[in-house]
């Protein structure tokens, strides 16, 4: 998510939460103050017995119990992880379709779908798992930790058969769409493929700045990498070197958050802390135009805001349509639809609390959104309104995942659990 770098161990904090100061002002009996006179703490000394009871603590109280409770309408939760689930996979093969999750426990967990049956719990991490993913077969589980350790399971019997510590901050990973191959980047700017299980290993070399985020384009030959300095690199992963690159005055003025490429493998997409969206084309290697995510927020222009806010860009993604469609969001609750090609807004959402995550459906004509309040808003993409709010409890969606058949989405959230929705049933009227 956009701001600082997350701490080992700890889950993402929201970036609305407040300070929790209040401007108080007292009028102390007493003052502290050190061998220097200078005053250390003022404190109010009150005398012995019962403490008065507070009329706004009763109000407070009342409107407590007057509030609707959340109505929780997921149809599974699955409760195994002790702290956050950072990150969610749907496997997309057999008959019995499978979860997996990593958490902040140090350690990703595998599921039945169809029951919520535990199959398969990892061990040996040393850092929370952020990373899960199933390869294109089913087979094989992919789990990384934030520390650079990556291990592959066989799902079936749950046989370890594969691991590898890169030694750094793990930020993304993926099996490639077809060969047995795992990609990954580091937070050193590295890129990794990895032949499974042999274990053949190729990297991508860094420029100096840290790989954040990552796309692999649908010809299956190329990877969009997006960096920390805000540039973004069009690599040939059978050469292993770079075809395109987006830097100096095409590339973020902060670090890139989010990208995607559509699937005609010449628009290419990358989002950044500034709150700016950059169209790249991956064939002349040319900056296209440049939209702004959350234009309400105000996108930065300082070279050195790289510490996000609500104009950051959280999450951008192609609509999995010859039209190229691009679904933007902004941490403070923007969501946009381009039409890429005219380089123009369709639709825009600004009523949505904090976005985390995008995901389309198949079809293109839904478009589900994760947000910081618990929420999985699924919208219409053609007239761009609210179809439905999902909710179940107010923590926030840090990962989600559609099922292969496009009936059920599958989010871990910042509470520990992950959670099942069916889209099959029609919304609400």
């Amino acid at each position: 998510m956009c701001g600082a770098t997350r701490e080992h161990d700890t889950p993402p904090p929201s970036p609305f939460r407040g300070s929790g100061d209040e401007d108080e002002t007292l009028e102390p009996d007493e003052v502290v103050v050190d061998d220097d006179g200078m005053v250390l703490e003022e404190v109010e000394t009150l005398e012995e017995g019962p403490p008065p009871e507070d009329e706004d603590d009763d109000m407070d109280a009342a409107a407590v119990e007057e509030e609707e409770p959340v109505e929780d309408m997921s149809r599974l939760t699955l409760d195994g992880h002790k702290g956050s689930a950072f990150c969610v996979a749907v496997s997309q093969a057999g008959d019995a379709p499978l979860i997996a999750s990593g958490g902040e426990d140090d350690c990703a967990r595998v599921w039945r779908a169809d029951t919520g049956a535990l199959v398969l719990t990892t061990s040996g991490h040393k850092d929370s798992v952020t990373q899960v993913a199933f390869s294109s077969d089913g087979k094989l589980l992919a789990a990384g930790d934030m520390a650079g350790l990556v291990q592959v399971y066989r799902v079936l019997g749950g046989e370890k058969v594969w691991e590898f510590d890169t030694g750094l901050d793990l930020t993304w990973l993926a099996w490639h769409s077809v060969a047995p191959a795992l990609l990954a980047g580091t937070q050193d700017g590295q890129g990794w493929m990895w032949r499974i299980p042999r274990g053949d290993t190729k990297t991508l070399a860094s420029h100096g700045s840290g790989l954040s985020k990552a796309a692999l384009l649908a010809d299956g030959a190329h990877l969009l990498a997006g960096y920390e300095d805000g540039s973004a690199r069009l690599w040939q992963l059978r050469s292993g070197q770079p075809v395109q690159q987006f830097s100096g005055a095409a590339a973020h003025s902060s670090p890139v958050t989010c990208a995607a490429a559509h699937r005609d493998n010449v628009l290419l997409a990358t989002g950044a802390m500034d709150g700016w969206v950059r169209l790249y084309s991956a064939t002349s290697g040319k900056l296209l135009t440049t939209l702004a995510a959350a234009p309400d927020a105000g996108a930065s222009t300082d070279a050195d805001d790289d510490e996000g806010g609500p104009q950051c860009v959280e999450a951008a993604a192609f609509a999995p349509t010859e039209t190229p469609l691009l679904a933007t969001a902004s941490v403070g609750g923007v969501l946009t639809l381009w039409d890429a090609v005219a380089q123009r807004a369709r639709h825009r959402l600004s009523d949505l609390s904090g976005v985390t995550c995008l995901r389309w459906t198949a079809d293109g004509t839904r478009l589900l959104v994760g947000c910081l309040d618990g929420e999985v808003v699924e919208v219409d993409a053609r007239a761009g309104g609210v179809v439905r709010r999902l909710t179940s409890v107010p923590s926030s969606v840090l990962d989600m995942e559609l099922t292969a058949d496009g009936k059920a989405v599958v989010v871990a959230m910042d509470d520990g659990k992950v959670r099942l929705f069916d889209l099959a049933q029609p919304a609400a009227t």
